[in-house]
């Protein structure tokens, strides 16, 4: 039997200014496959995440996630493909004021009805899904620690946490690791393999660095001015290739990548609540 088709996409193109800032020909990613993508920056790999998770709608052509075409167009469904579709960011986009519990939390809010994440109350299987999060990022004894407090690759582990606590089928990773440093990006990188067998989750990572790409992926794309420029396993990317790919001069895509982000909503928990609700409360 072949591998599933999860992400087909077909002559799909975005444009902005009156420019193709990402121009995709043929790409198709399989279930549970572990696909990372290189280039410089302004070469289109934020920008094509951004179109995967709904955030960018693609001006023309076919992209199809999980056997339907994005976008859905009905805010209903949008909803549930949101809940699949997990993202994490280089910023880690937590609330610092929160605890590392109200963090992982704030991931399962696209399962409860809005009366109840506004009062912050949540049921065992909550609790449970959320605890099992921290406990595979190795967070679980750090539960009433407010978010600023912690390390760049602890913040980064609640922000995986929170992901996971989604229970997506589809997980995006936009340069997960570039403000880390190296040893902590290589903790990050493995334990992002650990959790997609655990979770049994297909991944898409972004990364600067062609040797990183190589330690986490089954296929490394490059990406070039919004175009697919070379594909292929880990060890076929030889040095060549990788100077061919970041040469200098960018053009289309140059400085594409750094859209502003669609504010996301982020849930603040009711009056009285925060720093007490936790597992068992």
């Amino acid at each position: 039997m072949s591998p599933e088709v999860i992400i087909r996409l077909k002559d799909a193109v975005v444009r902005r200014d009156g420019q193709d800032i990402l121009s995709i020909d043929s790409l198709e990613i399989t279930r549970g496959e572990r696909v990372a993508f290189i280039g410089n920056s302004g070469s289109g790999k934020t920008t094509l995440m951004r179109m995967l998770k709904g955030y960018i709608t693609p001006t023309r052509g076919h992209v199809e996630v999980m056997g339907a075409p994005v976008p859905l167009g009905n805010r209903a469904r949008m909803r549930g493909y949101h809940r699949q579709i997990g993202m994490i960011h280089q910023h880690f986009d937590l609330i610092g004021r929160e605890s590392v519990w109200q963090n992982v939390y704030h991931g399962r809010l696209g399962y409860v009805p809005f009366l109840r994440s506004f009062l912050g109350r949540f049921d065992k299987g909550d609790r449970e899904i959320c605890m099992r999060a921290l406990k595979e990022v190795r967070l679980d004894d750090k539960l009433y620690r407010s978010a600023r407090t912690l390390s760049g690759g602890e913040q980064q582990r609640v922000a995986i946490a929170r992901t996971l606590s989604q229970e997506p089928t589809i997980f995006l990773a936009d340069e997960p690791v570039s403000n880390l440093d190296p040893a902590l990006s290589e903790d990050i990188l493995d334990l992002f393999g650990t959790i997609c067998v655990a979770y049994r989750l297909t991944l898409l990572i972004s990364l600067h660095l062609p040797e990183l790409a190589r330690r986490i992926a089954d296929r490394i794309i490059a990406m070039k001015a919004g175009e697919i420029v070379w594909q292929g396993l880990p060890e076929e990317l030889s040095e060549e290739k990788i100077s061919e790919i970041y040469e200098r001069g960018e053009r289309n895509g140059e400085g594409y990548d750094r859209l502003e982000r669609t504010n996301e909503f982020h849930m603040s928990w009711g009056h009285g609540a925060k720093g007490h609700l936790v597992p068992g409360s």
